[in-house]
């Protein structure tokens, strides 16, 4: 029985700036093609930067690509690896992106079922231009989607109702009866309803009520989705306490 041996890794070389850690991921992927599936244990790269890369080489190999799709990556990262350009300022750091990023959608095999193996570019040469994200966002803009409708809301012993997180007080002599709340988004108030009668008109609550620059704004919904997340969970907690409550193990 012949053994075949396995195919040595080439050495990986230390990155010290950004762009040799780009050199050095992709030095990463030279060395895992080389090893052509042999080995699956090498050392760990020295950065997120090579981590991903790691993976992707990972994917690109399990998937077995064609020797074009081959050839043509490792000829782009043997020339990566030979340059060795050094970026000492943001904008040649840039530059290098820039560079990576035109060979991806103009020169790099696309592994996927659309591009077939085609670079995106060549499989794709026109491709809808979306648009630039706004510098300023209207944080209440969604409440004209919900202009005129109703919200019928029970009215608590405490006189007051809830709508969202939000209590509005109504009278307590309206207590134990069901209010319609009609969403005025112009006016953004709610006009309550008691049959066809208007018994309340309601600011609305929660608004911000001016222009958000769109950094601000997207920490903010960050905010209120952790918050919603945590309030789910302790719902959830709850619902849960009570079922393993009313189980028939626990009426036994």
């Amino acid at each position: 029985m012949t053994i075949t041996p396995k195919p040595a890794l080439l050495p990986l070389p230390a990155p010290s700036s950004l762009t040799d850690c780009l050199a050095a991921s992709c030095w990463t992927g030279i060395r895992v093609l080389a090893a052509a599936g042999a080995q699956r244990n090498f050392p760990p790269p020295s950065c997120a930067l090579c981590s991903t890369s790691v993976l992707r080489w990972r994917s690109l190999r399990l998937s077995a690509p064609t020797q074009t799709v081959r050839g043509t990556l490792l000829s782009h990262l043997e020339s990566r690896v030979r340059t060795r350009e050094t970026a000492d300022t943001l904008a040649q750091t840039q530059a290098v992106f820039a560079e990576h990023h035109h060979f991806y959608n103009h020169s790099r095999p696309n592994q996927s079922k659309a591009c077939g193996n085609r670079p995106l570019y060549t499989a794709f040469p026109s491709l809808p231009v979306l648009p630039h994200l706004p510098t300023h966002v209207d944080p209440d803009a969604w409440l004209l989607s919900y202009h005129n409708q109703l919200f019928r809301r029970h009215v608590m012993r405490s006189g007051r109702i809830q709508i969202d997180n939000r209590h509005y007080y109504i009278s307590r002599a309206f207590a134990g009866r069901h209010v319609d709340c009609r969403l005025d988004a112009y006016r953004r108030v709610f006009d309550v309803l008691l049959g066809n009668t208007l018994v309340k008109v309601l600011p609305f609550r929660g608004l911000y009520g001016k222009l958000l620059e769109f950094g601000t704004y997207l920490d903010l919904i960050l905010k209120d989705a952790a918050v919603e997340q945590r309030r789910l969970e302790r719902k959830q907690h709850v619902r849960g306490r009570r079922v393993a409550l009313m189980s028939p193990i626990n009426t036994l």
